[in-house]
């Protein structure tokens, strides 16, 4: 890995970081956006572009549900575009403002402490320190608009010094969680932080001169307009996903935690004697060596909490003593183990007995206290690892020795782990799997290259079938982005096709329709059309995802919803669409804005966004020019999947991944 100067002329680059949420399709980004903003605003557009990106009506994010764990969903928001100039003008006006509102806390793990100006870039990229950040769709760039302080995930604490140092020092450990924290904020507690609830209120409330003296574009008035106008005006909750809500939230808490540790040190319990307290997000991570000490720190956190209508999750309240070893963490030294002496007896495996290797997966991961959720990421990216140390030496004294049975083997336990725990997270680490299985296939010889294509397009075909059938929405799209690499090969059957668009459309009611009609979404649509492209066979089907674009979009008046904008300007540039095909979509969005919609402005419009990219990456990017990495070596070739796909997916993943917690 290298480091990278980030390009801090490129003023919208928070669009790229900050806006949208992690668990999106893979092929999706905010680059829109950015590329907007950074270079189309001011240029010769069409006007109902320009609208689509400026005209400041109240904005609905498109709101989507993903998996949390094997029992809970959590919903998140992608905002609207119209947005976009205000979220980075807050940025540039203010980053400063909230590098120092996070500065209060002295129990905060993670906490924006300046703006970036290097990042690591990942495997496969390349870089150094006198590279300028290359910001294109094609490219990796940098996983956040901050520098955070001290963590940047929570393994990471778990897995230091100071936790190792907290351990000597302290007997008991609280875990405390608040409940239902990003919905029950509301966009005014940020002021309560910054000038204090009393205050707030009665210049909100009091003389003309006081209302004036706050209305004045303050930090945090900026931040609770901003913040509103992201989500339809409410007031009563904030968009989860955007990290831009996460620093939010973070100022709020900062000031409880300040808050707690004055009153705390005034009533003789000072941090590093009596107690010490850590807080991650809205994780309290509570030392202490007695009772009584911890119930003095719980109460008053109870107390400053319910100021900003903020509870604590009684159901999520777990007490620990030395040693502070949680059974997750038990569990991945359990795990890593195993990797560990299987990696040892990788010339010993046989594929046909792959499922004595599940079985002890099974033994280890079995635990009612544990949930599997807590360790699946952790197994994949293991188990990814571990493949690719099996491709980088595969012979033994300079003679080339097969490992095609330690991957088959490899492979089998990595889509038990996946079928186990189909989420976003781990549909990125399954996809990341297979990327790095088939760009090695000329690492085996000719036979055993096709067994283990039919093999991987097998566990892909099952794994989408097992997450349509759970509901999983993005992570089904995300399987089915991967398997579209193997289309031409491998092509579904447009009944398997007719069951996906089915199933998905019963997913979902309208949320801002009386008359609840059952369609499929944003991403839903999107993905599915990259998959059917313009393919004859799936002509039928190609005709119902377009009606069910019609009608989103027909109802739904892209100037004002965040769904319906980011699908328009997509099926637009989609290079899978006739030109007839764009412009029914295209008059059915600038219908509501008049009742005779000029063809030559539909035209313009659908020319202009056509020759650029917007949200969803249609275009595949090769990995290299001389075919290397698409199944072409030593050994023999096969045409086992599309490489220019292959290579946009890994471009895709590297970015998704810089934000993973493994």
């Amino acid at each position: 890995m290298s480091k990278s100067r980030i390009d801090t002329r490129a003023k919208a680059r928070c669009l790229l970081t900050e806006i949208a949420p992690y668990e999106t399709p893979t092929l999706f980004s905010n680059w829109g956006s950015y590329n907007y903003v950074h270079s189309l605003k001011g240029a010769a557009q069409p006007t109902y572009l320009t609208n689509l990106f400026t005209r400041k009506y109240v904005s609905v994010p498109f709101k989507y549900r993903i998996k949390k764990n094997s029992s809970a969903t959590r919903t998140l928001s992608l905002v609207h575009p119209n947005n976009s100039d205000d979220i980075v003008e807050f940025y540039n006006k203010y980053d400063i403002a909230i590098i120092r509102a996070c500065k209060r806390s002295q129990f905060s793990l993670r906490a924006p402490h300046h703006v970036a100006r290097f990042y690591t870039r990942g495997k496969g990229a390349v870089g150094d320190l006198k590279q300028i950040e290359d910001i294109t769709e094609e490219t990796a760039y940098a996983s956040s608009y901050f520098c955070y302080s001290r963590f940047s995930h929570l393994h990471k604490f778990f897995d230091s010094d100071d936790y190792t140092e907290l351990e000597k020092r302290f007997s008991q450990m609280r875990h405390l969680d608040i409940s239902k924290f990003f919905p029950s904020l509301y966009t005014h507690s940020v002021s309560w932080a910054v000038r204090g609830i009393i205050k707030t209120k009665s210049q909100l409330f009091g003389p003309e001169k006081a209302k004036k003296d706050i209305s004045e574009k303050s930090f945090d008035v900026a931040f609770d307009s901003l913040l509103q106008n992201l989500n339809y005006k409410e007031t009563h909750g904030i968009p989860i996903g955007p990290e831009l809500c996460r620093i939010f939230s973070e100022v709020i808490l900062q000031k409880i935690d300040a808050t707690v540790f004055q009153k705390l040190k005034d009533a003789g319990v000072e941090l590093g004697k009596q107690y010490w307290c850590y807080r991650y997000i809205d994780d309290f991570y509570i030392f202490t060596n007695d009772d009584a000490a911890y119930i003095q720190v719980e109460k008053c956190l109870i107390a400053e909490l319910e100021k900003f209508k903020l509870y604590l999750n009684d159901d999520k309240h777990i007490e620990t003593t030395r040693p502070f070893i949680s059974p997750i963490s038990i569990r991945k030294l359990d795990i890593s183990s195993y990797l560990n002496g299987l990696f040892d007896r990788r010339h010993e495996l046989r594929s046909e007995a792959s499922s004595s290797e599940i079985n002890k997966l099974r033994a280890l991961i079995k635990d009612d206290h544990v949930l599997f959720s807590g360790v699946s990421a952790f197994l994949l990216t293991s188990l990814c690892n571990q493949i690719c140390r099996l491709y980088s030496s595969p012979s033994i004294g300079g003679t080339f020795v097969s490992i095609y049975d330690a991957v088959y083997v490899y492979i089998d336990l990595a889509f038990h782990a996946f079928q186990m725990d189909i989420r976003v997270a781990t549909s990125f680490k399954i996809t990341s799997i297979v990327l790095e299985v088939t760009k090695r296939l000329d690492r085996l010889l000719l036979s055993d290259q096709a067994k283990l294509m039919d093999k991987i397009v097998y566990e892909m075909r099952n794994a989408f079938e097992s997450a349509l059938f759970q509901g999983s929405s993005v992570e089904c799209m995300n399987l089915l982005i991967a398997i579209s690499m193997f289309s031409d090969r491998y092509p579904l059957s447009p009944s398997v096709v007719n069951e996906c668009i089915d199933t998905l459309r019963r997913l979902h009611n309208d949320e801002y329709s009386a008359r609840l009609k059952k369609r499929l979404t944003y991403f839903e649509i999107v993905s599915l059309i990259y998959y059917v492209r313009d393919n004859p066979l799936y002509e039928a089907q190609k005709a119902l995802l377009l009606s069910d674009a019609k009608q989103a979009i027909s109802e739904y008046d892209p100037i004002q919803y965040a769904e319906t904008a980011h699908l328009l300007l997509d099926l637009t540039a989609c290079p899978f669409l006739s030109l007839q095909e764009k412009n029914v979509i295209i008059d059915a969005a600038m219908r509501p804005m008049a009742s005779n919609v000029d063809p030559s402005a539909v035209g313009y419009f659908r020319n202009f966004v056509s020759g650029r990219s917007w949200y969803f990456n249609w275009t595949p990017t090769p990995l290299t020019a001389d075919g290397k990495g698409c199944g072409m070596g030593d050994h023999g070739a096969i045409p086992s999947y599309d490489v220019a796909r292959h290579g946009m997916l890994q471009t895709h993943l590297l970015k998704k991944q810089l934000l993973l917690s493994y």
